[in-house]
C-alpha cells in the first residue's frame, strides 16, 4: 500500500507539471502572439480567461464524476484529451482558434487534480494530508518556471507552434503511463451522498475566488510588467522563472507546516504575505525585484496545499469529491475574472492601477479569512 500510494503520487506531480507547463506557455508567448495575430491585452487575457473559466466549469463534475465512475479513469481521461488539445493548438491559423481549443483543454485539464486530491485524501492520513498535497503541488510552481525557459529558446529557433507540440507529446506519455501503472482504489458512494452542506468551506472558496484573481491575473500579466519596466527580456524570463521557483521549495514546506501549525495559521500568515509583496512592487524599483520574487512565488504557489488540506479535512469522507471541485470551481472562476480583468485594466490604465486592483482583492480575502474561517470548531477540524 505505502508503495502504490507513492507510486500514485509521483505520477499525478509529473502528469501536474506537464499540464502546468502546457497552461502557462501563454505568459511568456504573448508578445509574440500579440504581433502575429494583432489582438489587444483584453484578448490576451481571453486566452488565460477561456482557460480558466471552462476549468473552473470542469471542476464540480470530474469530482461527481470521479466519486462515481472511478477516479483514475476520470484522470487518465482528462490527462489524454488536454495533452491532444495541446498539440492540435501548434497547429492553429487564427485568434479563434486558439481561444476554442484552450477552452477545450480546460474542459479535460479540469478532470485531474480534483479526483487526484480525493485520492490523496483517500490514501493519506490527516496528519500526512499537507505533504502529500505539497508534494502534487510541486508540479504547479515547476511547470510554471519551466514554460518560460521553454517557450522562449524554442520559439526563437523553431517558432512558437513547436513549444506545444513538444509538451504534448510528453503529456500523451505520462496519460498512458498513468493508467498502466495505476491501481483505482473502490469506494462506493451515489451522487446523493455527496450533497452535504458545509458553511464554513462554502466561504473558503468565496476567499479563493478573489485568492485565484489574484495569482492568475498576476501570473497572466507578469512578464509584460517586467518588460514595462524596463529589463530586458531574458531577466524578465529569469525572474518568472524564479517566481515558480520559490513556489517548488514553498509547497511542500507549507504544506508540511500547515500539519504541524496547522491550516488556518499557515494560511493566514500566507495571504498576508501576500498582499504585503504585491505592495512592494508598487513602492520599490526594479533593482529590487529579483529579491522581491521569492516570497512572492512562494506564497503564489505555496498557499495551495494547506488550503486543499483544509478542504479535505473540514469535508465528509462521501462528499470530498464535490467539495473539492467547487473549491477548485470558485479558485478558477477568480482566475478566469482576474485574467480578464487585468487585460481590459491594462487595455485603459497603467501596470500601478492594475497591482492595486490586486491589492484589493487579496485584502478582501483576508477580511473573510478572517471573520468567517477563524470560527470553525475544533470538532469540525477533528472529525474527518
Amino acid at each position: 500500500m505505502g508503495s502504490s500510494r507513492y507510486q500514485f503520487l509521483a505520477l499525478v506531480t509529473v502528469g501536474g507539471l506537464i499540464s502546468y507547463v502546457a497552461k502557462m506557455l501563454i505568459p511568456p508567448l504573448l508578445p509574440i502572439l500579440q504581433d502575429e495575430f494583432a489582438i489587444t491585452n483584453f484578448q490576451a487575457g481571453l486566452l488565460m480567461t477561456g482557460y480558466m473559466g471552462a476549468y473552473a466549469l470542469a471542476q464540480i463534475p470530474s469530482g461527481l464524476l470521479g466519486e462515481k465512475f472511478g477516479r483514475r479513469r476520470v484522470m487518465a481521461i482528462g490527462m489524454a484529451g488536454s495533452a491532444v488539445t495541446s498539440l492540435l493548438v501548434a497547429f492553429s491559423q487564427s485568434y479563434v482558434h486558439i481561444l476554442l481549443l484552450r477552452m477545450l483543454f480546460g474542459v479535460f485539464s479540469g478532470n485531474y487534480y480534483t479526483p487526484a486530491t480525493s485520492i490523496l485524501a483517500q490514501r493519506f492520513s490527516a496528519k500526512e494530508r499537507g505533504m502529500a498535497q505539497g508534494i502534487l503541488m510541486m508540479g504547479v510552481p515547476a511547470g510554471t518556471a519551466l514554460a518560460p525557459l521553454l517557450a522562449l529558446p524554442v520559439s526563437e529557433q523553431w517558432g512558437w507552434r513547436m513549444s506545444f507540440l513538444l509538451v504534448s507529446l510528453a503529456g500523451i506519455a505520462v496519460s498512458i503511463l498513468f493508467y498502466i501503472l495505476t491501481e483505482e482504489k473502490k469506494e462506493p458512494t451515489h451522487m446523493r451522498d455527496q450533497m452535504v452542506w458545509s458553511s464554513h468551506i462554502f466561504t473558503i472558496g468565496i476567499c479563493s475566488f478573489f485568492t485565484g484573481a489574484t495569482v492568475f491575473g498576476f501570473l497572466t500579466f507578469f512578464p509584460k510588467f517586467l518588460l514595462s519596466k524596463g529589463l530586458e527580456p531574458e531577466t524578465a524570463a529569469f525572474l518568472f522563472s524564479m517566481l515558480a521557483i520559490s513556489g517548488l521549495v514553498a509547497v511542500p514546506a507549507c504544506g508540511r507546516l500547515s500539519d504541524i501549525l496547522g491550516r488556518f495559521k499557515v494560511l493566514l500568515i500566507l495571504f498576508t504575505v501576500l498582499l504585503l509583496s504585491l505592495m512592494g512592487f508598487l513602492l520599490v524599483p526594479p533593482r529590487f525585484f529579483p529579491v522581491l520574487v521569492i516570497p512572492t512565488g512562494a506564497v503564489l504557489s505555496g498557499y495551495v496545499p494547506p488550503l486543499m488540506a483544509f478542504v479535505a479535512d473540514l469535508s465528509p469522507v462521501r462528499a470530498r469529491g464535490f467539495w473539492i471541485g467547487y473549491l477548485n470551481t470558485m479558485a478558477f472562476v477568480g482566475a478566469a475574472f482576474g485574467s480578464a480583468m487585468a487585460g481590459l485594466i491594462l487595455d485603459h490604465y497603467t501596470y500601478s492601477e492594475l497591482i492595486q486592483f490586486f491589492v484589493v482583492l487579496v485584502l478582501v480575502a483576508l477580511i473573510i479569512y478572517l471573520a468567517k474561517v477563524r470560527t470553525i470548531p475544533r470538532t469540525v477540524l477533528t472529525s474527518n
